[in-house]
């Protein structure tokens, strides 16, 4: 699967810069959208990553709420219990 997906992120790649080639006849416009490309993986890379650390908080805070809830239902059911008849 990665392979494939490497492959055709090569083929667009590639695509790019004959295109480029094409209008500019140079090659640093080739250059510019080989480095392009890898400022735009990075930036993926590095929302992937903030996705996972904001997906890991939101699961820890949901747990907390969870015991929190449970906490206090447990202080509910004790003063129930305590209350004089």
């Amino acid at each position: 699967m990665q392979v494939a997906a490497e492959r055709q992120s090569l083929c667009v790649l590639l695509s790019g810069v004959l295109n480029e080639l094409d209008v500019f006849r140079k090659i640093t416009p080739a250059v510019e959208v080989v480095l392009a490309a890898e400022a735009a993986k990075v930036a993926q890379e590095h929302t992937i990553e903030h996705e996972r650390t904001t997906t890991s908080a939101v699961k820890q805070l949901r747990n907390d709420l969870k015991d929190e809830k449970v906490d206090a239902e447990d202080k509910v059911r004790s003063v129930v219990v305590q209350a004089p008849p």
